[in-house]
C-alpha cells in the first residue's frame, strides 16, 4: 500500500448550487480500498466506501452504482464489500470471469458486467453475445467501455444484436472538437433508439477545453438528452483516479441542469432511468 491520501470530496467542499431531485442516482463511481490490494498495480487514489458516503452527503444524493475498475481485474471482492456497506442504496457493475457464478453476484446487488472494446483485454463479439444471453436471464445489462468513438462504430452491429440491455460509458468516447459532427454520434443515437443507455460521465476523457467545466462536452450531452431522455444516465466517475486535478463533483452535478434544462428531463436523467435499470428487479 502506498501513502496516497483519500479523496472524499474531490476538489470541492460546497454542495451543488442547483437542487437535485429526490432519489438522484450517481450511476458511475469506483471504490479503491487498500484492504483489497491490486496485485502489481499501485493505488493512484484511495477512495473507500466511507469516503464516498461523505461525498453523497455533500451532493445530497442517496443512491449510487459502484462500477468495478479495470485495475482489480475480475476480482470483485472490493466491489462486493462496498455493496454490503451501502446496502440497498447501491447496485454494482462487475468485471466477471467467463465461469463466474452470476446468481451469487446478483444476490449481492450486482446488476451488470463491464466489458472493454479495446482497453485491457478486449472482449470478442462472440464472447460478448454468449454472456449477454446469460445476463438476460437475470435481467442484467452489459456495460461497454469503448475507449474510442471509432471502436464504438466498429462494434455497432454486434452491440445492437445483444440479448440484454446495453449501457455505454462516458458519452461513447465521442471525441472533441468533433462532437455531434463525428460519425460516432450517429452510431450512439441509433443504439439509443434500439434501447441502449448512455452515461453522461467521464467528461475529461474527450474534452479539449478541460478543467473545470469541460464545457465543450455540453452540446453533445444536451443533444443526447434531447434525443432520448429515457436512455441517458449520469455519473461522477469519482474518484477521478487518472486526473491530476480533481474536478468538483458538485459542479459536475450542476452541469446536468444545462443538459436537461426542464424538470421532466432532469428527473428522467437523474432518477427515473437509473431506478428502472438498476432497481427494476
Amino acid at each position: 500500500m502506498n501513502a496516497l491520501v483519500p479523496v472524499p470530496n474531490s476538489s470541492g467542499t460546497a454542495p451543488p448550487r442547483v437542487p437535485v431531485p429526490a432519489g438522484t442516482v450517481d450511476c458511475h463511481h469506483h471504490i479503491f480500498d487498500p484492504r483489497f490490494p491490486k496485485p502489481g498495480k499501485p493505488f493512484r487514489a484511495i477512495a473507500t466506501a466511507q469516503d464516498y458516503a461523505a461525498l453523497k452527503a455533500r451532493l445530497g444524493i442517496t443512491r449510487s452504482v459502484v462500477v468495478a475498475p479495470n485495475s482489480y481485474g475480475s476480482d470483485n471482492a472490493c466491489l462486493l464489500d462496498a455493496l454490503a456497506q451501502f446496502g440497498d442504496d447501491a447496485r454494482g457493475v462487475a468485471i466477471v470471469a467467463p465461469d463466474a457464478e452470476l446468481t451469487a453476484l446478483d444476490a449481492q446487488g450486482v446488476r451488470g458486467a463491464r466489458f472493454y472494446l479495446e482497453k485491457g483485454t478486449p472482449t470478442p463479439s462472440e464472447a460478448l453475445s454468449a454472456f449477454a444471453r446469460r445476463a438476460a436471464d437475470l435481467d442484467w445489462h452489459v456495460e461497454i467501455m469503448p475507449s474510442r468513438g471509432e471502436a464504438l462504430m466498429a462494434a455497432e452491429a454486434s452491440l445492437a444484436s445483444l440479448a440484454c440491455p446495453v449501457v455505454i460509458d462516458h458519452l461513447g468516447y465521442i471525441p472533441q472538437p468533433g462532437g455531434m459532427a463525428h460519425p460516432a454520434f450517429g452510431t450512439l443515437r441509433r443504439l439509443m433508439d434500439g434501447g441502449a443507455y448512455v452515461k453522461l460521465s467521464g467528461l475529461y476523457f474527450t474534452s479539449r477545453t478541460g478543467f473545470p467545466d469541460f464545457a465543450d462536452t455540453d452540446a453533445l450531452a444536451g443533444a443526447l438528452v434531447a434525443h432520448r431522455p429515457d436512455r441517458v444516465l449520469w455519473g461522477t466517475d469519482w474518484p477521478h483516479s487518472g486526473e491530476a486535478v480533481k474536478p468538483d463533483d458538485a459542479r459536475l452535478l450542476d452541469q446536468t441542469a444545462r443538459w436537461a434544462p426542464d424538470h421532466a428531463a432532469r428527473q428522467r436523467l437523474l432518477v427515473d432511468n437509473p431506478t428502472r435499470l438498476y432497481w427494476g428487479h
